[in-house]
């Protein structure tokens, strides 16, 4: 009697510990899931960006852009700077005003050459521009970062000559994070990254070279050029990789997508398929990155084309 009294105890007690185990796993999950919740109902609204190539138009445009910006919950403007003759007041005003509408505008620049050492002179003036331009005008009309379109894959003898080219871009890299943290404190450094950039290494083979690139700056922005969002070939595939090398570093990244009519092919550009189909594969790649904190938005390629599209949302 005593033993099968000692046996029921015993099976209550083993019973009593796997409920108690279950609640606390229940608890965990279900605080794991309200955390997420709440870590989206308090991050800001989207990151949305867009390239405006001609700086010209900020000045005659201005209302036009902005009412487009917001229409289509625009963030992000990268502007074109040519540092050779960029003139102050063609961004002072147009920056003030896009401040006021809570946009942020960075200082758009690049070219294939700027990954040569010969062409440091080039992306030091226009580094010194933008430092120069943002300490002569007052906080609403400054430039919030730096967006960097380099793409040395364009060069002549980048198939024949890639290690050199990819030692020299690496150099001007590290030339524009030393200048971005020493004269232009405050400023986010972006760069734009074609999607395959993960299977380069490093002149020493240590790590991808796209890892190495992301410790250099506050983001990057990949062109991720597909007319769908999932599924085989898409931008969620093409995109993941490096969204998941993101989180592991810790840093942010902009899925780019293209509504510009291009040679490469028609599943790289919703040019045909409109602003409203675009919109609608993005948010479901949006929905397949819920929970990565590495994704920080969306950018289209670019302003003009957007606009023009026959079906803008």
């Amino acid at each position: 009697m005593n033993k099968w009294i000692e046996q029921l105890k015993y099976g209550a007690t083993r019973l009593f510990k796997k409920k108690i185990s279950i609640t606390v796993v229940a608890v965990l999950l279900l605080l794991c899931l309200i955390s997420a919740v709440v870590w989206k109902m308090t991050t800001p609204k989207s990151y949305m960006g867009t390239w405006i190539w001609n700086a010209s138009v900020l000045e005659n445009q201005q209302q036009d852009i902005l009412h487009f910006a917001s229409q289509n919950r625009i963030t992000h403007l990268y502007v074109w700077v040519n540092a050779a003759n960029a003139q102050k007041e063609t961004y002072q005003k147009f920056i003030e005003a896009a401040s006021s509408n809570h946009i942020k505008v960075e200082a758009l620049a690049g070219d294939p050459s700027w990954a040569t050492l010969k062409a440091q002179k080039n992306i030091r003036q226009f580094l010194n521009w933008v430092k120069d331009y943002n300490a002569s005008v007052n906080p609403q009309s400054r430039f919030s970062g730096v967006h960097l379109d380099i793409e040395p894959y364009l060069l002549p003898d980048w198939k024949t000559n890639q290690q050199p080219i990819v030692k020299e871009w690496m150099s001007n890299i590290v030339m524009i994070s030393q200048t971005m943290r020493g004269s232009l404190p405050g400023l986010t450094s972006t760069a734009d990254l074609p999607f395959w950039v993960n299977a380069l290494k490093t002149p020493d083979a240590k790590e991808n070279l796209s890892t190495w690139i992301m410790k250099r700056f506050d983001h990057i922005s990949i062109m991720a050029y597909r007319d769908k969002g999932v599924g085989p070939d898409s931008i969620y595939e093409l995109s993941n990789p490096l969204i998941q090398e993101a989180n592991g570093l810790n840093k942010s990244v902009i899925i780019d997508v293209q509504i510009n009519p291009v040679k490469e092919g028609s599943n790289t550009t919703f040019n045909k398929k409109g602003a409203v189909e675009m919109r609608r594969q993005m948010n479901k790649v949006q929905d397949k990155f819920y929970y990565s904190s590495a994704l920080l938005g969306f950018a289209v390629h670019d302003y003009s084309a957007w606009r023009a599209s026959d079906n803008v949302r």
